[in-house]
């Protein structure tokens, strides 16, 4: 870590200001981290975050995933993450809409969901041609799948 700079060791404390840097403006996996002696990209999972205030928000957020309904997966046609978003009632009873398009995030949060055994609606955003795409491919595959089927009960009838 000490190649970054030779002032960067663990448990320096530095404030995140956003996507600056040559790395935050182009992946979603990393921050800009201003420290005393200089700004510089961080992964996200190099960081241990201890402003309060965004702690009290997550342990909110963590409460609120064990009511967690309508919950939507959308990837892309490739099956890469796009976003997720859900409802869940905080502990007032007001409705409360969670919405992420940040990949780091999103994941961590669908594992927790997917721990809770929640269930949740995956859509794909896609083109009407590659819908179509996708549709063949998969009847295609479904196709093959049941000739397999049939040559394999052919070859080992039952006696």
């Amino acid at each position: 870590m000490t190649k970054y700079h030779e002032k960067l060791v663990i448990g320096t404390e530095g404030n995140a200001i956003g996507v600056f840097g040559p790395y935050s403006r182009g992946n979603d996996m990393f921050i800009t981290v201003d420290f005393k002696f200089k700004q510089l990209d961080v992964n996200w999972s190099g960081l241990e975050i201890i402003d309060e205030k965004y702690l009290a928000g997550k342990r909110k957020l963590n409460k609120g995933l064990k009511k967690a309904k309508d919950i939507v997966l959308t990837v892309g046609p490739a099956g890469g993450f796009q976003n997720l978003k859900f409802n869940y009632k905080d502990e007032k009873g007001a409705e409360v809409r969670f919405e992420t398009w940040t990949k780091n995030e999103g994941l961590e949060v669908l594992k927790s969901l997917e721990e809770l055994g929640k269930k949740i609606k995956k859509d794909i955003n896609e083109t009407d041609v590659q819908k179509q795409r996708r549709l063949e491919r998969e009847a295609k595959k479904k196709a093959t799948e049941k000739k397999k089927a049939a040559k394999k009960k052919k070859e080992n009838p039952k006696p």
